[in-house]
């Protein structure tokens, strides 16, 4: 439970620090319209992500033998509850959808990173360790 809370935290984190750096750049060049539609992708990805990231650590916690194929299934989750919001926001309201395209990819592809770097870290940890002992 602990990795999935330093994961969430992690994630979060750098999301954050990505749409602050972001900022304005989004605002010079897009507008009120573009930040709003670089918020709405940050919480599409965040979302996504941290599901996974829950799913992820439900198996490690239950059944750690299965975390290398639930560490590769999260990626499945993650880009299916992306795809499925965007496309719905996408299509149903009226936004800058430049603006929404763009950060949805650079926060996807960033926060997959991300949880990628911390899966492996895990289940290499669980690999060595399977049982949880210290020492």
């Amino acid at each position: 439970m602990r990795a999935m809370l330093v994961q969430i935290g992690v994630l979060v984190a750098v999301a954050v620090a990505a749409v602050g750096v972001g900022y304005a750049p989004t605002e010079t060049r897009w507008g009120a319209a573009g930040v709003s539609a670089m918020l709405t992708a940050l919480a599409i990805c965040l979302a996504a992500a941290v599901l996974a990231a829950v799913v992820l650590a439900v198996v490690v916690t239950r059944w750690p033998a299965y975390a290398a194929q639930a560490a590769f299934g999260g990626t499945a989750i993650r880009l299916l509850a992306t795809v499925v919001p965007a496309f719905v926001f996408l299509t149903v309201l009226d936004v800058q959808s430049t603006a929404f395209l763009v950060w949805l990819l650079i926060l996807y592809l960033l926060l997959m990173v991300v949880e990628t770097v911390l899966s492996i870290v895990l289940v290499r940890r669980l690999a060595q360790d399977p049982v949880g002992h210290k020492g």
